[in-house]
């Protein structure tokens, strides 16, 4: 079962990357070529972690409505609460 998320300050930090190095014509394939993950505090010092993919809907791509699902689905207070990374 899931701890209780975390309805503090988050504790981790956004990365943006080039998933581009992954995909074969990503654009082509509907995808962008950045993506962002979530990473815990607790991951990057060093605790085993879960990785957990969140899908987007074909409207709510950075392109479209910037940060607002990588910050704001709250996927990443219960990343916090589950040492669980979000891609």
């Amino acid at each position: 079962p899931l701890q209780p998320r975390n309805n503090g300050a988050l504790s981790g930090k956004f990365i943006e990357f080039d998933q581009g190095e992954f995909i074969a014509s990503a654009k082509v394939n509907g995808m962008s070529t950045s993506a962002w993950v979530y990473v815990p505090k607790i991951c990057t010092d060093g605790a085993t972690c879960k990785l957990h993919v969140a899908y987007h809907g074909c409207v709510q791509s950075y392109e479209k409505i910037g940060d607002k699902f990588v910050k704001n689905t709250e996927y990443n207070r219960w990343a916090d609460a589950n040492n669980m990374i979000i891609l």
